[in-house]
C-alpha cells in the first residue's frame, strides 16, 4: 500500500522575518535598529523557531550598542560588556538608596522611650530579658521583638500582647500597667484562671467594665473561728486603663465560702450587678468616682461567711494577669492549726504544686509577695 506523497516542508527565508515590512507598519523605518530578534543562531545556521523577548541591544540606559552573538547555551546577554553590567548595578543600587532615604523616619513613641529607659536601667541584655520572660512567666518575647518595640514599632492591644507586656513590666520592675497605658486604648477582656473563671469573665464582660481597670495591690484578710470562716475583708488598689472607668468586677470562688455569700462595701465602692455562673459568682463593685486613664483608686469590701458549717482549710486568690505589684494575705485564727504553708495552685480543683512553711505570730499567718508571677496563691493549713 502506497502512501500519498507529502509536501516538502519549506524553511522560511530568515530575511522575511528579521526585516520589517511596510505592509504591516508603514511607519517603521527600514534603517531603524533591530530591537528584538525572533530567531536564534546556533553556529552558522538559523532556526526559524521564534524566541520572543531576546534582547539585541545593551540594557544599560544610554548605551544602545548591539549585543554580540551568543555562542553556546546559557542565559541571553543583557549587556554588551562587563563595564555596562557593573555600571547598571551601581545605578540600581543608588536608586534603591535614594528611595530608602526619602522615607520619613519613624518618630519614637512614648512607649518605646519608656521601654528603652527601663531596659537600660536593668543592665540586662535583650537575650537575658527574653530568657527571664520564658522561664518565669512562660511568655515568648524574642530579642527582635524587644528591639522593634524599642524602635517605635508599638504593638497593638490584644489579650496575647497584653499578657506579654504585663510580664515584661514585672521583669523590668515597672508599675503595673505603665506600658499598657501608653498603647492605644481598646477594650480587652482580661484572661487568667481556669476555664470556668474565664467563661464567667466573658459573661460579665458582655455587661461592660471588665477591662477598664487592672489590680495593683491586694490586702486580703480572713478571720477563722471554731475552724470555720467568719468574714473576709479585701482592700484593693486598681488603676484605670481606659477612660471613664467606674467599676470593677470581682469573681468569688466557692473554695472557702460558697457561691452566694453577701458582699458588704466598706469604702470607695458599692455593690452593683451580680452574675452567677455554676459554682462561681461575679460581683460588680461601682466606684464612688469616675476614673480617667491612668488614675488609681482604693476601695474595700467584706464577704460575710458566718453561715458556712464546713471547716475551712485554705484561703487563696488569683494574682493576675496582669500580675500584681503587691499581694498580702493573712489569716487570723482563734485556735492556731498544727501547720500553715504558703502554697501555689494551677487551678482551683488541683492540689498545690509548691508549699513552704509559714510561722504563726499572735494567731496570724501572713503571706507577702512583691511582683508575683501570674498564678493562684494563698495559705493552706491542717488542723
Amino acid at each position: 500500500m502506497s502512501h500519498p506523497p507529502q509536501a516538502a516542508i519549506s524553511r522560511p527565508n530568515p530575511r522575511w522575518i528579521t526585516e520589517p515590512t511596510t505592509q504591516v507598519s508603514g511607519g517603521v523605518r527600514h534603517d531603524a535598529g533591530q530591537l528584538y530578534s525572533l530567531t536564534c543562531a546556533t553556529g552558522d545556521e538559523l532556526v526559524s523557531e521564534p524566541l520572543f523577548g531576546v534582547p539585541t541591544r545593551c540594557a544599560r540606559a544610554g548605551c544602545g550598542r548591539s549585543l554580540p552573538r551568543q555562542v553556546g547555551p546559557g542565559r541571553p546577554r543583557r549587556f554588551c560588556s562587563d563595564r555596562c553590567r557593573h555600571s547598571a548595578r551601581r545605578e540600581n543600587r543608588s536608586t534603591r538608596d535614594k528611595r530608602h532615604t526619602m522615607r520619613p523616619p519613624r518618630s519614637p513613641s512614648r512607649f518605646s522611650e519608656v521601654l528603652r529607659t527601663a531596659i537600660d536601667a536593668t543592665g540586662m541584655s535583650l537575650r537575658e530579658i527574653s530568657d527571664l520572660l520564658a522561664e518565669l512567666d512562660e511568655v515568648t518575647v524574642s530579642r527582635s521583638t524587644l528591639s522593634n518595640w524599642q524602635c517605635a514599632r508599638v504593638p497593638r492591644r490584644s489579650p496575647e500582647e497584653d499578657e506579654r507586656i504585663y510580664a515584661l513590666e514585672r521583669v523590668l520592675q515597672l508599675r503595673r500597667g505603665e506600658l499598657v497605658l501608653l498603647l492605644e486604648e481598646t477594650a480587652v477582656a482580661p484572661s487568667g484562671g481556669d476555664e470556668e473563671v474565664r467563661a464567667l469573665r466573658t459573661l460579665a464582660g458582655q455587661l461592660g467594665g471588665v477591662s477598664n481597670c487592672i489590680t495593683i495591690a491586694v490586702d486580703d484578710t480572713l478571720q477563722v473561728a471554731d475552724r470555720k470562716p467568719q468574714r473576709r475583708t479585701v482592700r484593693q488598689v486598681v488603676r484605670a486603663i481606659a477612660t471613664n472607668a467606674d467599676c470593677y468586677w470581682t469573681i468569688y470562688s466557692p473554695d472557702a465560702a460558697g457561691p452566694r455569700v453577701p458582699f458588704e462595701p466598706l469604702h470607695g465602692c458599692r455593690v452593683g450587678r451580680i452574675v452567677p455562673h455554676g459554682d462561681l459568682i461575679a460581683v460588680e463593685l461601682l466606684f464612688d468616682r469616675i476614673l480617667q486613664l491612668g488614675e488609681s483608686h482604693e476601695f474595700g469590701f467584706r464577704i460575710v461567711e458566718q453561715g458556712l458549717s464546713s471547716p475551712v482549710r485554705d484561703c487563696r486568690r488569683w494574682a493576675g494577669p496582669p500580675a500584681l505589684e503587691r499581694l498580702q494575705m493573712s489569716v487570723a485564727f482563734d485556735l492556731p492549726p498544727r501547720q500553715v504553708a504558703a502554697c501555689q495552685w494551677n487551678t482551683r480543683k488541683e492540689q498545690p504544686h509548691s508549699a513552704r512553711a509559714v510561722p504563726i505570730i499572735d494567731g496570724i499567718a501572713r503571706l507577702r509577695m512583691s511582683h508575683p508571677v501570674t498564678g493562684m496563691y494563698g495559705l493552706s493549713w491542717r488542723w
